[in-house]
């Protein structure tokens, strides 16, 4: 009986102390840009605007790492709206065209009154975001109850180096959900052949096209001849997606030392473990 209430006791411990945290990522509304403006205005609180494309390696790298910082996500939980369109979409293209948006990603602040304040084009960290978002909201206003600060410079989750890449806007092919490609999960090497799931390596992109993916491989081999361009092929919601990858390291420290000569080239990139690539 002892051990019953005690495993209780921990359990209620833990959904407290996840209450607390609050959420892990950033969530956002799927509901259209006047529902979500209407929503930031009655409950007082900033509304942010995230353009994305399926086709945008930029934003998938901000998925994996900037939207997945909890510090960032309790920030917003609690003092903005966030809303995400899809430029490929009628609303979404609708509202880039109004707005000017011409590079991806793009992402728009608007204050309480729905007044555009802040626009940010290209990889954002986490911490550039919540500098935004502080710099338009005065601290006294921002609700604090809970909220874990984005990890800093040193911080060993991974994120892409570059700040500025502006893809130019470009509509996928028509057969880019079928387009040609391996339909296994796995991690390649592409020749295209089948590549062993050790090391570590720098994810450049994801997609879902095949093609727009080899268009990116072309010039990361070009540019690096000497380094293997990977492929690590996936499902995310049912979608089959394409990670490009470039390098074979065996320890982090490696593809820590590759990732800067990255960034001096212009490209932006996220440290993957190949183990967990299966």
């Amino acid at each position: 009986m002892k051990k019953y209430f005690k495993a209780v006791t921990v359990i209620l411990l833990s959904l407290t102390i996840m209450a607390f945290v609050g959420p892990t990522k950033v969530k956002f509304l799927s509901g259209d840009w006047s529902a979500a403006q209407q929503k930031a205005k009655s409950e007082q609180k900033l509304y942010f605007v995230d353009f994305d494309a399926s086709y945008c390696a930029s934003c998938r790298n901000m998925d994996e790492s900037t939207y997945q910082d909890p510090g960032l996500a309790n920030f917003m939980e609690n003092n903005v709206v966030a809303l995400r369109l899809d430029v490929q979409d009628f609303e979404g293209a609708m509202w880039s065209q109004n707005y000017e948006v011409e590079a991806l990603p793009t992402m728009l602040i608007f204050n309480q009154d729905g007044k555009l304040v802040k626009r940010l084009v290209g990889y954002k960290s986490a911490k550039d975001l919540m500098a935004a978002f502080t710099e338009v909201l005065p601290k006294k206003e921002a609700k604090n109850e809970g909220i874990i600060r984005p990890a800093d410079q040193n911080s060993n989750s991974p994120k892409p180096v570059a700040d500025d890449q502006k893809p130019v806007l470009r509509p996928v092919t028509s057969n880019s959900n079928n387009a040609k490609g391996p339909t296994a999960p796995g991690l390649y090497e592409l020749n295209i052949k089948r590549f062993t799931s050790n090391g570590f390596s720098i994810q450049i992109g994801v997609y879902n096209s095949y093609e727009i993916m080899l268009e990116q491989a072309e010039k990361l081999t070009d540019k690096f001849p000497e380094q293997k361009t990977l492929m690590h092929v996936d499902e995310v919601s049912g979608q089959r997606v394409f990670k490009l990858l470039i390098g074979d390291f065996y320890d982090k420290i490696q593809a820590s030392d590759f990732k800067e000569n990255l960034r001096k080239s212009g490209f932006d990139g996220i440290l993957k473990d190949l183990s967990v690539l299966k």
